[in-house]
């Protein structure tokens, strides 16, 4: 009786199945040493610079090199940590000035802020450090409702930008000051980040809010006289209300002056002598 599978003998039959097994065994070994070569030629995402120009096909080449091929990076191709701080550009990025000596000064008037001692002026992991006596000049923006100043990294450079220009500057430049203006009236608000005066009244005076609150508000005025016809205070009034007084004493040539805003504590005193055209102020 013949064993089953057409095998005469049953030992036949085994070696059969031994043969069988072993070329099936070799295919596998074979399939997996093609799928490590598979492996350890693929190119990862994440690995960097992995992609050599040998391994791009020719038509691939000729398009980079005809600049007809567009590459684009999306947010999922950029790898977290790959856009290190000396691959970004600077443009627009906000600055921290550290102070080595006193405020810097703004004079409302010229249009000018002073920075009479050594600064340094810090963005990110960099800092820039400027001379003394560097004087910032914004009044060609006085009829500007925003005076924007920015610093060229490289240059070390602080200029005034209008906002049209903002699209045709190059990317050295950081924000260093935003001052916001109301044509004709003056500086509302002065965005540096660092302390200042203004008009030479250091930050922490509150007769800095009063003299810049002069320059800046259309308000309108209410006149009053005295009795004898001579100018006896003005009230400064935004939307009805009255937010600063301006008290007037005559003297002959010396007129007194007493400015009061009405949600601040105090007064600024001004001294004109009409003779000699001069201002003081306690």
């Amino acid at each position: 009786m013949q064993a089953r599978g057409g095998k005469p003998v049953l030992n036949d039959r085994f070696i059969d199945i031994e043969t069988q097994l072993a070329d099936e065994a070799n295919q596998r070994e074979s399939s997996v040493n093609l799928l490590q070569q598979g492996l350890d030629t693929k190119v990862g995402k994440g690995e960097n610079e992995s992609i050599t120009m040998g391994m791009l096909s020719p038509d691939i080449k000729q398009a980079i090199n005809d600049g007809t091929w567009d590459i684009n990076v999306n947010t999922s191709d950029l790898e977290d940590g790959a856009a290190t701080f000396s691959k970004r550009g600077r443009l627009g990025e906000p600055c921290e000035i550290l102070l080595m000596g006193d405020y810097p000064n703004v004079d409302t008037s010229s249009g000018k802020i002073t920075f009479k001692d050594e600064f340094r002026v810090i963005n990110g992991r960099n800092y820039i450090t400027m001379p003394a006596n560097t004087v910032i000049d914004f009044s060609s923006g006085f009829n500007s409702s925003q005076i924007i100043l920015m610093l060229n990294t490289k240059t070390k450079v602080i200029s005034r930008v209008t906002v049209s220009q903002l699209d045709t500057i190059s990317d050295d430049n950081i924000l260093f000051c935003v001052i916001s203006n109301v044509a004709g009236f003056g500086i509302r608000d002065i965005h540096i980040n660092c302390d200042y005066s203004i008009n030479g009244f250091k930050p922490e005076d509150y007769r800095q809010s009063i003299l810049l609150k002069e320059n800046i508000i259309g308000t309108t005025k209410k006149t009053i006289f005295h009795a004898s016809g001579a100018l006896d205070r003005i009230l400064h009034r935004l939307d009805g209300v009255n937010i600063r007084e301006d008290k007037f004493v005559f003297d002959g040539d010396v007129i007194t002056e007493t400015r009061r805003l009405v949600e601040l504590p105090g007064t600024v005193k001004l001294t004109h002598n009409l003779d000699l055209m001069e201002t003081e102020v306690e």
